[in-house]
């Protein structure tokens, strides 16, 4: 299947000057998936995996094993004694923490180090780990499934925010006068021809990161246009205005929007489930921008 076969199918359908536009840009600001991430995550899909296995990939990463040790070490795990060894670290986090830090890891490293420092750049990267984080919790407080997947899903649905900002920060933030995202998403079509969420699409298709994840990312701003990963979408849109109405984001979100949002009747989620799924996303969050 080809690179925008899939895209055909969801109903994205971009012009051919468009795919060169977007080739160019991912090609020039996005780094490819590292190997060690790519040989770490096929292992993780193991259900039987070892921690020594584990360990022995991330061991030939030093920046991955340095995370890994940094969150064993960490008060998160609050370990009696130092974490000394990648080995040992990996059996203290779990493989459930080590998929979230080479998926922070990825995301993290996309991002420039002048994009870093700037207000923008922060709060787009601080707002994805937040939403990454609270669509998991969602998925917990849901009883679903495939938390992992959320938690991917939450953290890349604004990985296309992050290539528009690096490719002209000054015109990207002209979409900031925008209240809600939907405004956003329009002026990012005007100002660079195609929107974040396009963008973001075409990311995951240039990572193999899935059918699934893409078709998220692409519609986690109109889940009622999704074919597939119906649940994961849905939850993703109910994390992205959840942390935003928190007050993490570059748009507004009002309180009244988000209990009467189609995804939140789709999930059949009620304001406690949500609050609960808050509760647990702040209480993880620092650790998480820490760790990466």
């Amino acid at each position: 299947m080809s690179t925008y076969e899939f895209a055909v199918e969801e109903t994205f359908e971009p012009t051919a000057e468009e795919i060169l536009d977007i080739e160019s840009l991912v090609k020039a600001k996005l780094l490819p998936l590292p190997g060690s991430a790519t040989r770490v995550l096929g292992l993780i899909e193991d259900v039987n995996v070892s921690t020594h296995d584990l360990a022995e990939v991330i061991a030939y990463d030093p920046v991955l094993a340095s995370r890994v040790m940094r969150l064993a070490n960490s008060p998160m795990y609050a370990m009696q004694k130092e974490v000394a060894t990648v080995q040992a670290a990996v059996a203290a986090v779990g493989v459930r923490s080590i998929y979230d830090i080479v998926m922070l890891g990825v995301a993290a490293d996309s991002f420039s180090s002048d994009m870093r420092s700037m207000k923008t750049g922060v709060s787009i990267w601080e707002h994805s780990v937040a939403t990454a984080i609270a669509a998991r919790a969602l998925s917990k407080e849901l009883s679903l499934r495939g938390t992992e997947e959320a938690f991917t899903c939450g953290l890349l649905h604004d990985i296309g925010k992050n290539l528009l900002f690096q490719t002209d920060p000054m015109r990207y933030t002209e979409t900031e006068v925008a209240e809600v995202e939907e405004a956003a998403s329009k002026l990012e079509e005007q100002i660079f021809g195609f929107n974040h969420s396009q963008v973001g699409f075409y990311v995951a298709r240039r990572w193999g990161l899935g059918d699934a994840v893409a078709a998220t990312i692409l519609w986690h701003h109109k889940p009622k246009l999704a074919t597939r990963a119906l649940a994961i979408t849905h939850i993703v849109n109910v994390a992205d205005d959840l942390v935003t109405m928190k007050g993490m984001g570059l748009h507004m979100e009002t309180p009244d929007s988000l209990p009467a949002s189609d995804s939140v009747a789709a999930l059949e989620l009620d304001s406690i489930k949500m609050e609960n799924a808050w509760a647990a996303t702040e209480a993880s969050l620092n650790e998480f921008l820490e760790s990466c």
